[in-house]
């Protein structure tokens, strides 16, 4: 991959150009919850165009993960591991100039019924795409969108 991008903490999302945040409840303990983004098998049930998704290591903070998303390769590194309440990376590379800086958060919080799901993502795009970053929102927006609601009917199904 050619197009590095800047290392993040989990605060960038609250300062980021670009953010989205999407909540659901789900019916199922947050253990549950967690092995679905723990296994690399279920992201590719899951998540819209993932095509593989390889670790280079046992999954934890520290750990990089490799993706495959459409056309595009995408280098994760954890920088949050809390088995079974949150999971949280910077992306550190891509093979297309996309991401200047992108960080992603997955929390899950025990409830009375089960549990609440979080998906975060703050980024910021690189030049030229930046110029268009706004415009683009609503596209992201939906993307993150689905992306959250594929993954209740994904926890849903296994109910």
């Amino acid at each position: 991959m050619k197009f590095k991008c800047e290392a993040e903490s989990i605060s960038f999302i609250e300062r980021a150009p670009l953010q989205f945040i999407n909540t659901v409840d789900l019916k199922t303990q947050p253990e549950t919850v967690f092995a679905s983004l723990r296994e690399t098998d279920a992201w590719l049930r899951w998540f819209p165009d993932m095509k593989s998704a390889e670790w280079d290591g046992e999954p934890g903070t520290g750990t990089n993960r490799l993706v495959k998303v459409g056309a595009m390769e995408i280098m994760e590194h954890f920088i949050e591991w809390r088995e079974p309440y949150q999971m949280a990376f910077y992306v550190s590379e891509t093979s297309l100039p996309f991401a200047k800086r992108m960080v992603e958060n997955y929390t899950i919080e025990e409830t009375s019924t089960g549990s609440r799901f979080t998906y975060a993502v703050g980024m910021q795009l690189r030049f030229p795409l930046s110029v268009l970053q706004f415009a683009a929102k609503p596209k992201f927006e939906k993307m993150f969108k689905d992306a959250t609601d594929s993954f209740e009917k994904h926890i849903n199904l296994q109910l």
